[in-house]
């Protein structure tokens, strides 16, 4: 998938609208939403720098955004649900709001995992050489020479070289490390026929082990658009109100 994902299939134009939020869709290949501890080529592959320096100065400098914490939050799909609950957590005084749809949240921990045994945190790939020649072709869609095909949006090299930098990009270590009343407010959700539903529902028993305040849903359905559909207006209603509430737009109950 790519950038245009959100709104060629899911429709995230007329929650836009309705909310009156910004919502911004940066493609970052498949990087994993991490700066890269090795590159091959002469890529930076800075993927987490872009997100929470560029793309971030980019939005408060072109647009009437709301140029703090309470303004702001992050959520993606799939290696995207990874990628925002990490960088969320890796920078929760920039996020109100942090979420994981269908989220790939063991990928740093299987890196950490493979590096322990010697292995590199991203094992090749082999395709045949008719899969290697779909992944070469260009997707006109994207239309940016140098990035519009698979092999294109690929970084090459490792995002991580050793145990530690894995560990340092794993969610299931990153929320224990985070003051309580400095963390983002976390929500998860995967489809029961998703493979991935093991691990939100691991990381949602870590976060009630440690009261640790957060969201968590599923419903039945697998790692698709058509999961992704039925969730889309749950999860960015609760952003919203998550920012609302921050900005000081909602009442406050006063226990007596």
């Amino acid at each position: 998938n790519n950038f245009q994902g959100w709104t060629r299939f899911l429709g995230v134009s007329s929650y836009a609208l309705n909310y009156e939020m910004i919502v911004v869709m940066p493609d970052a290949g498949n990087s994993l939403y991490v700066n890269w501890a090795q590159t091959d080529d002469d890529r930076l592959n800075a993927w987490e720098d872009y997100i929470v320096t560029d793309l971030i100065g980019h939005v408060q400098t072109n647009y009437r955004a709301v140029e703090r914490r309470e303004g702001r939050a992050i959520t993606g799909f799939s290696m995207g649900g990874y990628g925002a609950i990490t960088v969320g957590l890796r920078h929760p005084k920039m996020f109100v709001s942090v979420g994981s749809q269908s989220g790939s949240l063991e990928t740093a921990r299987n890196a950490a995992r493979r590096l322990r045994q010697g292995k590199v945190a991203r094992a090749p790939r082999s395709y045949s050489p008719e899969m290697q020649a779909r992944r070469r072709l260009e997707n006109p869609l994207i239309g940016l020479p140098g990035f519009s095909s698979i092999v294109d949006r690929t970084p090459n090299g490792q995002p991580f070289v050793t145990p530690e930098q894995a560990d340092a990009h794993d969610p299931f270590n990153l929320v224990l490390t985070v003051p309580l009343d400095e963390l983002p407010l976390l929500s998860i959700d995967c489809g029961t026929d998703d493979r991935l539903v093991g691990a939100s529902k691991e990381f949602a028993e870590l976060l009630l082990e440690h009261d640790i305040p957060f969201d968590y849903m599923q419903l039945a359905g697998g790692h698709d658009p058509g999961y992704w559909i039925q969730t889309m207006g749950y999860f960015m209603g609760l952003h919203h109100e998550a920012m609302q509430r921050a900005l000081g737009q909602r009442p406050i109950s006063v226990r007596r």
